[in-house]
């Protein structure tokens, strides 16, 4: 099991669920974990929110910025990073209490550790996404025969085979970052998580695939657009 795990928060105008969010990491079984809070310019209380759990515990620390995007968020609070390894939450969604706990066994000796993703409409509607490959070890040989080809789309299954949310997914911190520095550097403001892993997966040496879900997606009403997307448009 690796040695500390770094866990970002990137936050924007949360503080409806910010505590929740907060609260379902410090409260993992795993304990050996720093929070980093990426206040992305808030206009609401999340700043303070975040300020108060800094004082609460010293696992927490917090990062004030401009407003510059997801992407930027997610970097700055990588660079503060001291953990092996990093993950991603964001400021309105939350985890399950054993989710580094059993993610982190398999994680020393390989670059990336991906599992399920509940998909949280309402307390009664729940969908479980299960990662479309089998369970299991790929080697570098695997992952070129049997992940790469069929990343983007399979059209088979009319979806694509990797979910590329980093909020899934236990990274090397060594090995992830240039990639996201990259990625940092692009005009993106949709599809920011598949600007990183995707180009990731091509250098990757090793990954593990977990059945299990553990991260509590928390979805949009319908028709609801982002505030970053909709002054885009």
């Amino acid at each position: 099991m690796t040695s500390q795990l770094s866990v970002v928060v990137p936050i924007y105008n949360s503080d409806k669920y910010l505590c929740q969010c907060i609260d379902s990491i410090l409260n993992q079984t795993y304990s050996e974990i720093e929070i980093i809070l990426v206040d992305d310019g808030s206009t609401d209380t999340s700043p303070g929110i975040c300020d108060a759990y800094a004082e609460k515990d010293k696992r927490v620390k917090v990062i004030h910025k401009k407003n510059e995007g997801l992407i930027k968020a997610r970097l700055s609070g990588a660079k503060e990073a001291v953990g092996d390894c990093i993950t991603f939450v964001d400021g309105d969604d939350w985890i399950a209490p054993d989710t580094y706990e059993q993610m982190l066994k398999f994680m020393e000796d390989h670059d990336i550790v991906m599992a399920g993703i509940y998909r949280y409409f309402a307390v009664d509607q729940v969908k479980a996404d299960i990662p479309v490959f089998a369970e299991g070890v790929y080697d570098r040989r695997a992952v070129e025969c049997s992940i790469i080809p069929y990343m983007l789309w399979s059209g088979k299954r009319n979806t694509w085979e990797l979910d590329p949310s980093l909020c899934t997914k236990i990274i090397k911190k060594g090995v992830f970052m240039d990639f996201l520095e990259n990625a940092s550097s692009l005009d993106i403001y949709f599809g920011e998580d598949t600007a990183v892993i995707f180009p990731f997966m091509l250098r990757v040496h090793s990954i593990v695939v977990m059945h299990d879900c553990f991260y509590y997606h928390r979805q949009r009403p319908h028709g609801m657009i982002p505030s970053y997307f909709r002054d885009r448009l």
